[in-house]
């Protein structure tokens, strides 16, 4: 599993003794592999916060956001809303436009 991006699947395969992993994303027309330096199977915090900074930081942000909401309103709904804005804003900022054809 990885973030939405267009792709059709995606495929890890077992991660070494060292909790590394090769990450593939199945594209229509490719495929595009990283090694990810934490798998997330091993330490799934971890991982976000070393392969995936900017999601770890827009769930922080979000959270912190939704904290000051939720303290305002006295709601715990506030939380769920600064996430959902957390990720909101990661799906506009990461998502790619669609594929031209010619």
């Amino acid at each position: 599993m990885g973030l939405p991006s267009g792709q059709l699947s995606d495929w890890r395969f077992p991660p070494s003794a060292g909790c590394r992993s090769v990450h593939v994303q199945e594209f229509p027309t490719t495929y595009v592999a990283h090694l990810d330096e934490v798998d997330p199977g091993c330490a799934p915090v971890q991982h976000l916060f070393t392969d995936a900074p900017l999601v770890a930081a827009l769930g922080v942000g979000g959270a912190v956001l939704g904290a000051i909401v939720g303290s305002v309103r006295g709601t715990v709904l506030g939380l769920a809303g600064g996430l959902a804005v957390g990720v909101l804003v990661h799906w506009a900022v990461t998502t790619p436009p669609p594929a031209t054809t010619r």
